[in-house]
């Protein structure tokens, strides 16, 4: 029998609820106690395309307990597997970044406090790696 776990997806918690109801794998007691685990409002929520694969990611992190801060190094190792790739989006809440670099070259950058928007000057070619260091 199965519990009345369901997924997160809404529309599809509704739909594989009443599925596994009409197939026997529910009861009345259940069907009373299902709840969607979101809200009722809650807007829809979709991750963004990706124009790179992520092949590798290497972290150096320092920790500083007197002065009570963290700073470090990101190199990602990527390959675009979108034409024409001239910007990367990458989740950068709360951070504050210094400088890009990618093959040795400073990029420019936008930092907005939620994502790290990299602007490359020459479109990234498809399927070669590429180090980036931030």
């Amino acid at each position: 029998m199965f519990s009345s776990y369901q997924l997160t997806d809404g529309w599809m918690c509704d739909h594989l609820h009443k599925d596994l109801l009409a197939l026997g794998a529910g009861d009345k007691e259940t069907e009373k106690k299902w709840k969607p685990f979101q809200p009722a409002g809650t807007p829809a929520r979709y991750t963004r395309d990706r124009v790179v694969d992520i092949k590798h990611i290497c972290i150096d992190v320092r920790l500083d307990v007197k002065g009570k801060s963290v700073s470090g190094r990101t190199t990602l190792t990527v390959a675009p597997i979108a034409d024409e790739v001239k910007t990367l989006e990458l989740d950068a809440v709360d951070l504050t970044v210094r400088s890009v670099k990618a093959r040795g070259r400073k990029v420019a950058f936008n930092n907005t406090g939620e994502k790290l928007i990299l602007r490359f000057p020459k479109p990234l070619q498809p399927e070669k790696d590429i180090k980036i260091q931030i």
